[in-house]
């Protein structure tokens, strides 16, 4: 949104939430943060926006898009989104002309390749109506490109007690990653106790009251699934009632678990935005809330292919442009 009415809020106090190191997607076709989108927000009209990717060492591997003549971001009164970038007059016909599939460009074969696992840099260059030495602009994004799943590997239950060791060798974690504890047709959320800055830890979970009573009228199965910042996810199974600890084979097709929460209380500001952004505003210092998304990162959005919805990832907003 343009501005915080709760009044609580600036926008120099956002860039203290984002997670710079953390943005990246898996673009391996499974679904799970296949894409990166920025959400942007431009203050003036422009008169030329470029959207290039540059590999670790700076070279341009890929132009995205083009687009001349495009209009400042604003919130019209009486409705109920926001038009950014992606709304302007001139990418009307092509919303998604921003968003990063993953892909870049192989002069060897002239052909689009997956990118290879590594950092980049989602670059939006900027031509200003105005002359002078800033007529051009730039704003530079980290994302990392990951399609490597997490190990999961010890898992045990002894006495209501779950315990596994998680590691990862690609983007990590974040301190808003949960583990997903599946008891049956129930699932519930595992903190990672993860600060962000750690690839690898231990889970040690005592399983609740009504946990227990949920694995008692179930088959005694025990799943566990950990999910890093790009969308990989890997489970393992433990039997609890036969008196067997030791975890199953890996599976790396289960559920994705959530990378982040919010909690955002009903409001006349909360809704769904009609092209598909979830909009909220909350006078909250803290909240909760779970939701699977189409698009996610900080200033960017990952992208599943099985769904139209959007929504932030709590790394979102470095843009104003995002």
């Amino acid at each position: 949104m343009n501005s915080d009415v709760t009044g609580k809020y600036t926008w120099g106090q956002v860039p203290a939430y984002i997670e710079n190191g953390k943005v990246s997607f898996s673009p391996n076709g499974d679904g799970a943060s296949d894409t990166v989108y920025p959400y942007v927000f431009a203050k003036q009209n422009l008169k030329a926006v470029t959207i290039q990717i540059l590999d670790a060492n700076g070279n341009l591997v890929r132009v995205l898009d083009k687009e001349n003549n495009t209009t400042k971001s604003y919130l019209q009164n009486g409705s109920s989104y926001n038009s950014d970038l992606g709304l302007s007059t001139d990418m009307r016909l092509d919303t998604d002309a921003f968003t990063w599939d993953g892909r870049i460009y192989d002069q060897q074969t002239g052909k689009y390749i997956t990118a290879p696992d590594g950092r980049y840099t989602y670059r939006i260059v900027t031509e200003q109506y105005n002359d002078g030495a800033e007529q051009e602009q730039n704003f530079d994004l980290p994302v990392a490109v990951d399609t490597v799943a997490p190990t999961l590997t010890g898992l045990t239950y002894a006495k209501g007690q779950l315990t596994a060791s998680y590691n990862d060798q690609g983007a990590g974690f974040s301190q808003f990653s949960d583990a997903v504890l599946k008891i049956g047709a129930q699932e519930y959320g595992v903190s990672l106790d993860n600060n962000g800055q750690s690839n690898a830890g231990t889970i040690s979970f005592k399983l609740t009251a009504a946990q227990m009573a949920a694995l008692a009228t179930s088959d005694g199965q025990l799943t566990l699934t950990v999910t890093d910042v790009a969308g990989n996810h890997t489970s393992a199974s433990v039997q609890a009632f036969a008196g067997t600890t030791s975890a199953s084979s890996t599976d790396t097709a289960a559920t994705v678990a959530p990378q982040f929460s919010w909690q955002v209380g009903d409001g006349s500001y909360n809704r769904w935005r009609k092209e598909g952004f979830v909009q909220a505003v909350s006078d909250q210092t803290s909240f909760t809330a779970y939701a699977r998304c189409r698009r996610a990162s900080i200033g960017l959005f990952t992208r599943p292919t099985l769904s139209r919805a959007r929504c932030s990832r709590a790394k979102l907003m470095r843009l104003l442009v995002s």
